[in-house]
């Protein structure tokens, strides 16, 4: 009986990531017909610095804290962010994780009459499906759902809305067999999918679709560096075409604490 559970949940699994991937390829080809309806979008370029902090536990638990700041360049004045996130995830089966975690930032937006600055509160859940289909290239789909709270300083009241993402990783390991040497060289490449469950949410960069590429260096278990390139059209409300396209680059230092040895 033991032997059939795990064959219909490899089956199950097999068929979830077919479903995944065949649907996000599909939003994808769609994706430039609905860029290309809009005749004019603004551009930006935006810069992250990204400081993340990695724990990991014998039992099967990890904790990530994530923090920096984000401005736009070439603006005399406008728009910058501070951010703050912690999550935990654990390991429900071999290829399988449960993650939640917790969000704060500040947004300074002075730049524009619409919009005032904002503090937002983002609990979120999700999980994490991974897979190896040799051991260079690491694929896996990251879904979850935030819940968003959006506080003005101009106003005592609060804006709420739900958000699914939805987002499928690849990474190349380049002069090694796996991922587990180090002065390791690796490619990264994804997109993402945002789907607002509100119909009106006042927020300059909502970001709407997202794709990603980037080179990483693990130069130790603890220590690892990674730039990102990211281009992600973004629109105020979901009932508006896409009216930005924001090109970004993403800085990373990631420090690992190893989990203590067993007694």
């Amino acid at each position: 009986m033991q032997v059939g559970g795990l064959h219909i949940y490899f089956i199950v699994t097999a068929l979830i990531i077919r479903i995944i991937i065949s649907s996000f390829f599909i939003s994808l080809i769609l994706l430039p017909d609905c860029i290309q309806a809009q005749d004019k979008r603004a551009n930006y370029e935006q810069l992250w610095l990204n400081f993340m902090l990695h724990k990991t536990f014998n039992n099967g638990l990890r904790y990530l804290m994530e923090v920096g700041p984000r401005t736009l360049l070439g603006q005399e004045s406008g728009w910058s962010q501070f951010e703050l996130a912690q999550n935990v995830q654990y390991n429900v089966f071999w290829n399988i994780d449960a993650v939640g975690g917790l969000l704060f930032n500040y947004t300074n937006q002075t730049d524009t009459t619409d919009l005032y600055d904002s503090y937002e509160i983002r609990p979120w859940i999700g999980t994490r499906i991974h897979f190896n289909p040799n051991a260079k290239l690491m694929v896996s789909f990251f879904g979850r759902y935030e819940q968003r709270f959006l506080y003005y300083t101009n106003a005592s009241a609060e804006e709420k809305s739900g958000r699914i993402r939805n987002r499928l990783e690849f990474t190349y390991s380049i002069n090694h067999r796996d991922f587990y040497q180090d002065r390791l060289w690796y490619v990264t490449l994804d997109g993402e999918m945002y789907v607002p469950t509100n119909e009106k949410f006042g927020e300059r960069f909502a970001n709407a679709v997202r794709i990603r590429a980037g080179l990483g260096y693990r130069h130790s278990f603890n220590w690892r560096f990674v730039i990102l390139f990211m281009e992600q059209f973004s629109r105020n409300t979901i009932d508006e075409g896409f009216k930005s396209s924001n090109f970004i680059v993403d800085l990373r230092t990631h420090f690992f604490i190893p989990a203590k040895s067993g007694k």
